[in-house]
Formats: structure tokens, C-alpha cells, sequence
């Protein structure tokens, strides 16, 4: 049997031809057709993790598979979408490993123009959706109506999901968790926000492996940065790892979403370690609070206090009373209140020595 890898875009031939000029890998009509007519004889197994791409490439795709002579195995080893699928979906026999996700959804395309360029653009996603409805049902054996309606989910479907449906023959277990996905793969594609926040709510909740005869089950685990598996509920010494997006995890040490971190040496994790608790002064009680605070604040206005008698010392009157007929008393001649007083009874006596003389006259 010879292998052939699919594990990039779907490209049509213009793109293709800038992909290679810039020495990026894709998927080709003309790649497909070359590796088909090299080994007409012998059967074929296409290992796809294909995020999608050009439609109208991949039906042809599917068609020069569908002519091939001798059995063909789709094999998705990896997150497979759109216009993968359709490649997928194609060969004689179609397995999934069991931790990886499967995706078919409407067409779509960018459009810019007027109302009749949006209608146009509407027809041409029409008649796209019917030939991938055409081919999913000829693959699952479902009604119509039920691919319509899981297309327009457009929801991210576990292995054993895309089972039960029919989209896939069989999903296949390993003794150690393979790779299959990674968010950053999907968020460098085509594939738009939306499904990638779908992809993220799917692989967080979805235990991937079922139980085999091993007892290896898989769950996610979300790291820091990106998300893995682990063959466990929880993340312990001796429990196996590896990352949705490559064959293995390398050897180090990764931080959890949570905090904690692990080190993983040859696939397995080595140590947990919980994250460093910050470091608690000793709590004061209620009443040497308010004592330190008492303290602190009657410095502070004692401060004030000072600085303020301080300036008011330095003040000094510059003011000057208006000259005026008034009768004002010499500041010498007002020395006490007692001075005062007899001031006033000498007055009155002048007044009234004046009177009796008056009267006399």
C-alpha cells in the first residue's frame, strides 16, 4: 500500500503556483493526479488533516480518487474540515484516530459588489452546498434534511460523532495519544472566528479516547498556551501527553491554564508542581490598626499646628487709621480701665461745675 500525506490547504492551480514560488506546502489537484497515475496498481491510503480550501479543487480531487482502481483509505490523522472533507470522504474506507475532530459546514466566500453581485454570490453557494449535500449523503446514507441541518450546525464533530453519522467507517485507538489538532494551526488557515471558538468550547469539554482494552482514555488539558491531551482526568506523575497539533510534546517544562506547571520527559509527565503561594504578612488586630492610623494622623496635625504658628508670627499690621473730627482719646492718656474711669468722673464734674455757675449768673 503507498501512503500519500494531505495535511495542508486545498489550493486551486493559480494558488498553487504562488505557494510554491514562496515554498509554502498545499494540496494540488495536479500533486493528487501525479501521485494517483504513479500507482495505479496498488492501493492507496491518504493521510488527510486538511482544514479545507478551494471546493471546486477538492471535488476534483475526490473524483480522480473515486477513478482510482484500486482500494482507497482515507486516513485523518489530524483536525479535518470544509473542502478535507470532502477528499475524505471520497476513499473506499474513511477512519479517524480518536482524537481528532471532523467539521462540514455551508460554503462560503468573501463578496463585494452590488445586490447583483450578492445575488449571484448566493447562487454560486447554493449550488456548492448541494454537490457537498450530493456527497454527504452518498457517504452517510442520511436524508438530506439531516445533512442539511448538520451542515448548517456547523459544528465541530468528535470521532465518535462523525461515526455514528455515518461521515466515517471506523475510528481507530492507539496505545499512546497521537496528535491531531492545535487552535493556532486553525486560526493561521482560512477557518473563520466563529468556528474557531467552537473548536475551542469542543476540545475543552470532549473526553477524545474511549476506553480500550489498555484503559487509555483521553482528556484535554489546557496549557497556558495551546491545549493537550492526557490520558487521564487529571494531570499526575506517569500519566501520558502529548499536544493537539504534533506527534509528541518535547521534553520541558509547561505552565497550565490554572497555574500549575508540569514537566514532561518522553511523552510522559514527571513532576506536577502547584503554583507558589505569595508570601501573607501577619494579620494586625482591629485595635492596633486604629492605634498605629491615631498615631500616624495626630503627627500630622501637630505638624500643621506648628507650621502654622510659625507664619502667623511673622505677620505684623500694616494698617493706618483714617484722619477724621472724631473726639479720639491721646493713647497716653488711656493706660488702664481704671485710668479710664476717673477721666470720666473729672469730665463730669467739669459739666457740672459749669451748670451751677450758669444758674447763678
Amino acid at each position: 500500500m503507498k501512503i500519500m500525506d494531505l495535511l495542508h490547504d486545498v489550493v486551486d492551480e493559480e494558488t498553487r503556483v504562488e505557494y510554491s514560488e514562496k515554498g509554502i506546502k498545499c494540496i494540488s489537484v495536479e500533486e493528487v493526479r501525479n501521485f494517483i497515475n504513479a500507482n495505479k496498481s496498488e492501493e492507496i491510503q491518504f493521510n488527510i488533516s486538511s482544514l479545507g480550501g478551494n471546493l471546486a479543487s477538492a471535488i476534483t480531487i475526490s473524483n480522480l480518487i473515486k477513478s482510482h482502481p484500486k482500494k482507497t483509505i482515507g486516513n485523518i490523522v489530524g483536525l479535518t474540515a470544509s473542502a478535507g472533507t470532502v477528499i475524505a470522504n471520497s476513499c473506499d474506507e474513511t477512519i479517524m484516530s480518536d482524537n481528532t475532530l471532523f467539521l462540514v459546514h455551508n460554503g462560503w466566500k468573501e463578496v463585494t459588489g452590488n445586490v447583483y453581485d450578492m445575488q449571484k454570490a448566493a447562487e454560486d453557494l447554493a449550488k456548492s452546498d448541494a454537490i457537498m449535500i450530493s456527497l454527504y449523503t452518498e457517504k452517510t446514507g442520511l436524508p438530506d434534511a439531516k445533512v442539511i441541518e448538520i451542515m448548517k450546525a456547523s459544528d465541530w464533530m468528535s470521532p465518535i460523532e462523525a461515526e455514528q453519522y455515518g461521515f466515517v467507517d471506523r475510528v481507530y485507538h492507539g496505545s499512546k495519544i497521537a496528535a491531531s489538532a492545535i487552535i493556532t494551526e486553525a486560526q493561521n488557515s482560512r477557518v473563520n472566528e466563529v468556528l474557531i471558538l467552537k473548536l475551542k468550547e469542543k476540545m475543552l469539554k470532549f473526553p477524545w479516547k474511549k476506553e480500550t482494552k489498555a484503559g487509555i482514555v483521553g482528556y484535554p488539558l489546557a496549557l497556558k498556551e495551546g491545549i493537550a491531551l492526557i490520558n487521564a482526568e487529571v494531570p499526575a506523575a506517569g500519566v501520558e501527553i502529548a499536544p493537539l497539533g504534533a506527534m509528541s510534546l518535547e521534553d520541558g517544562e509547561y505552565e497550565l491554564a490554572d497555574g500549575r506547571k508540569i514537566t514532561v520527559a518522553g511523552g510522559v509527565i514527571t513532576v506536577v508542581t502547584d503554583p507558589a503561594a505569595p508570601a501573607q504578612d501577619a494579620v494586625a488586630s482591629t485595635e492596633e490598626v486604629v492605634a498605629a492610623v491615631t498615631q500616624v494622623v495626630a503627627a500630622e496635625i501637630a505638624k500643621v499646628e506648628a507650621k502654622f504658628m510659625a507664619e502667623l508670627g511673622k505677620i505684623k499690621s500694616t494698617h493706618i487709621p483714617p484722619k477724621g473730627n472724631g473726639i479720639t482719646a491721646p493713647a497716653a492718656q488711656v493706660k488702664t480701665p481704671a485710668d479710664s474711669a476717673a477721666n470720666v468722673e473729672a469730665i463730669a464734674a467739669g459739666i457740672q461745675k459749669k451748670i451751677q455757675e450758669s444758674r447763678k449768673a
